[in-house]
């Protein structure tokens, strides 16, 4: 079961939508604010989420996003709480073509604050490559398997302040969040398969 993030918000934020197989965002987004496409698991027959928590999906790209500036990041929620007009989490991301990153979502609208963009191998998207972002503690990680490769682990960051998500908004789930600006094609990447639980 999942929550979309138009409903779950109050409309502060977009949802996916699926169809042919994957899932992906809704709508495009505005150019001048953290309106993310958001979906957050709500329950896994027979599974009990912890704080330490994972994410993986398999992505589906059939354009290319890197003509005209085009920004169509995709990613993962981690220890995700949506609530009308505010959203704790900590988000791994990254457009197809750039690198990746860590960013804390500290509940108000639009307060998003990078926490690392230190790539540490990444390659571009791809049809069939795995994501998975987790958390244990306090360290977030954010892997990628290539179609023809092994498991990388590409950016990571652990969150020792007063802001850290199991301090001020305990618990919570994974999530999928994408970030399509206009230009984008929304069908044109999204997730296939998606697999998620405690660690």
């Amino acid at each position: 079961m999942w929550a979309s993030g138009d409903a779950a918000s109050s409309g502060q934020y977009l949802d996916f939508r699926t169809g042919s197989g994957i899932a992906y965002a809704a709508a495009t987004v505005s150019d001048v604010v953290n309106n993310d496409a958001v979906a957050v698991l709500t329950g896994v027959t027979g599974v009990t989420f912890t704080e330490d928590q994972y994410i993986e999906g398999e992505i589906q790209l059939t354009y290319d996003p890197s003509g005209g500036g085009i920004n169509h990041e995709l990613g993962f929620m981690l220890r995700c709480t949506l609530a009308s007009g505010s959203c704790y989490a900590y988000e791994c991301y990254s457009n197809p073509t750039s690198g990746p990153a860590i960013a804390r979502w500290n509940g108000a609208s639009y307060s998003v604050e990078q926490l690392s963009t230190t790539d540490l191998g990444f390659v571009p998207y791809e049809s069939g490559q795995i994501l998975r972002a987790e958390v244990v503690g306090n360290t977030i990680s954010f892997y990628q398997t290539p179609v023809a490769g092994s498991q990388t682990l590409i950016c990571q960051y652990t969150d020792s302040s007063a802001e850290r998500i199991s301090l001020v908004s305990p618990g919570g789930r994974p999530g999928l969040e994408s970030f399509p600006r206009t230009g984008a094609s929304l069908a044109g990447l999204g997730f296939r398969s998606i697999i998620a639980g405690p660690i």
